[in-house]
């Protein structure tokens, strides 16, 4: 490398280079280098022993790289070495300690306890050891010299922090992580001397207490405060307001409970989140006035009453969850006013009345839920303009008329149709089938009529295990709810984009079930069940490998069950009752493992293992000796 050459360098920075390989030994020729980053690049191996007699060094980056082994001890002996930033490696060993005022080793596999003696470094000035696999408790001698702190991460870091209540710290913090540490039971009261942070952190950290009166009038300066994930109780603390813009306040997964407080008028929060604690009463008309809020989360709560029109004003919302909630009443016509949000989630509440027509026009709209409510009428044809959406989840309402031709026409973003349990009539328009990004089709439990179409095999994301319909959404977690293995069974943000399942169940459908729905070789799940279906079932059954649940129950299918089903080597739920099936049930592979035989109940022409029934020219019911 041509700047070993360089004997009188001194500042070298080669950050995000895409370097890869060792690092050199002609860097150990130079004598007096102050300055050496070589962070975010794809450097490996060992740090060099070398690096430790660069005696001159002050600064020295080589985070996120590829090193590994252990963390020379040389390094902490550098006589004026102030900042050290490793992180985001595959590191172990001790930690480095010189005079040091940043020192950096998150995301690396340093193990063991923190040595006592990291708190006499008295010029530190920021400390990080988060995403580690620490042991043990931090204590106040770990901070004993440490006056100048001013940041501190031990995030992820497997440390429990023991501090005595009375203890008054050195330092003055502007940045706190300890999320996921363990600093509980009690709210740490040496917050109390911290007066000037805006970045708090401290989810997940074992806390069964009541937030301290005095905490909220700390936080005025916070762009970031989050104790998500703890048991926290009590009412929800009245802060005051933020100075800082776009401020991020998650107070979700506690139990605090009682009223929502009244907001001071306050553009400066962002992000607000109360989900899932066990807040009541009505949501306060003032929310409205936190005119920069583009997140609001107040989703499995026991909040009631009806939605506020002054969520109206909120003209930067992106993102509404008030799922899982007592509300009731109409909706107010006026959320079509909301011309910048993505996603819009009222599940699961007692509203009613119809989706009105004005409701919405929204063009940015990518997931809208509106499940498991009291909605009735017909679908609103605003709903075509959202032609953005990529999920539409209205199932378990009672909703009724034909499903409109313009949901297969003009929403062709569309990768989740969900019209569960409801009263639409009517055939299944064709239309449907120009849907090529569709994954999840839930149409069951209505009173649709007519045929399975043909063409509802050319579902191409069904074809090819394509998810590049879901688009990934911050600061909401989407979810969705589908009955696949004869249960219900809800599914959570990443796991939403990996089903692929067809219902079209309990209708009345007739008809035979088209040989080109076995082109869908990317189905999890087909429940054809309870139906009038007629005919056999398609021979290419077994090409629909990725199959886990198959039902074909209470329909009026006939013929000799294909044996090509055996080669669904995925299939953990089968249901073909209730049909008039006949002959020797299939066996081999897969099936062997399907031993229930109320699979095949109703079917009183089946023969053959699991059942009792013999095939002629059968001894006996044969029990497989093994499983393939």
């Amino acid at each position: 490398m041509f700047v070993g050459r360089l004997s009188r360098l001194e500042e070298l920075d080669l950050t995000v280079n895409q370097l890869s390989g060792e690092i050199p030994t002609s860097l150990g020729r130079l004598s007096s280098p102050r300055v050496l980053h070589l962070g975010q690049n794809q450097l490996e191996g060992p740090i060099p022993i070398f690096l430790g007699r660069l005696s001159n060094l002050k600064s020295l980056y080589l985070n996120s790289n590829k090193f590994s082994g252990q963390i020379p001890m040389s390094i902490g002996r550098l006589p004026n070495l102030t900042e050290l930033w490793i992180s985001d490696n595959q590191l172990s060993g001790q930690i480095p300690r010189s005079n040091l005022k940043l020192l950096h080793l998150s995301s690396n596999q340093l193990n063991g306890t923190v040595p006592e003696s990291l708190g006499q470094l008295s010029k530190l000035r920021a400390l990080s050891l988060s995403s580690n696999s620490f042991s043990g408790i931090v204590s106040e001698l770990h901070f004993a010299k440490l006056s100048e702190l001013e940041g501190l991460d031990l995030s992820s870091a497997s440390l429990s922090m023991k501090i005595r209540s009375d203890w008054v710290p050195p330092f003055q913090l502007k940045t706190i992580d300890l999320r996921s540490c363990d600093v509980g039971p009690q709210f740490p009261a040496w917050l109390r001397t911290q007066a000037g942070f805006f970045y708090f952190d401290m989810s997940n950290a074992s806390i069964s207490d009541s937030i301290p009166y005095w905490f909220a009038n700390l936080t005025s300066n916070s762009y970031l405060l989050d104790i998500s994930g703890n048991r926290i109780y009590g009412k929800v603390p009245r802060f005051v307001k933020f100075r800082g813009v776009g401020v991020d306040l998650d107070l979700s997964s506690n139990k605090f409970e009682g009223l929502l407080p009244h907001f001071p008028f306050d553009g400066n929060i962002m992000h607000l989140d109360l989900s899932k604690n066990n807040i009541s009463g009505p949501i306060p008309e003032d929310l409205g006035t936190l005119s920069g809020l583009d997140s609001l989360s107040l989703s499995n709560n026991h909040i009631n009453g009806t939605i506020p029109s002054s969520l109206c004003k909120l003209l930067d919302l992106q993102f509404l969850d008030l799922s899982k909630n007592h509300l009731s009443g109409d909706l107010p016509q006026c959320l079509s006013e909301l011309q910048n949000v993505y996603v819009i989630d009222l599940s699961s509440n007692n509203l009613s009345g119809t989706i009105p027509n004005s409701f919405p026009q929204l063009s940015s709209l990518i997931s809208l839920h509106l499940s498991k409510n009291n909605f009735h009428g017909e679908l609103p044809s605003s709903l075509q303009n959202c032609r953005s959406l990529s999920l539409l989840d209205l199932g378990e309402n009672t909703l009724s008329g034909e499903v409109p031709t313009w949901v297969g026409k003009n929403l062709s973003f569309l990768g989740i149709l969900n019209l569960r349990s409801n009263k639409f009539n009517g055939s299944v328009s064709q239309k449907l089938c120009y849907m090529n990004k569709l994954r999840i089709l839930d149409v069951g439990s209505n009173n649709l009529s007519g045929t399975i179409h043909r063409c509802f095999g050319n579902f191409s994301s069904m074809v090819f295990n394509r998810t590049d319909s879901f688009m990934p959404t911050p600061f909401y977690i989407d979810r969705l709810s589908q009955i696949i293995k004869g249960r219900e069974l809800e599914y959570i943000e990443d796991q939403v984009q990996l089903v692929i399942n067809w219902d079209i169940s309990n209708n009345n459908l007739v008809g035979r079930i088209p040989e080109e729905l076995t082109n869908l070789f990317g189905l999890i799940g087909l429940n054809l069940s309870r139906n009038n279906l007629i005919g056999s079932i398609p021979k290419k059954i077994g090409e629909m490998k990725s199959l886990q649940s198959l039902d074909l129950s209470i329909n009026h299918l006939s013929g000799m069950i294909p044996q090509s089903i055996s080669s669904l080597s995925s299939l953990t739920h089968l249901n073909l009752s209730y049909n008039n099936f006949s002959g020797s049930i299939p066996s081999g592979n897969q099936l062997q493992t399907l031993n229930d035989p109320s699979i095949y109940n109703g079917n009183s022409e089946l023969c053959g293992y699991p059942l009792q029934k013999n095939c002629t020219g059968d001894k006996a019911a044969q029990i497989p000796a093994s499983v393939d």
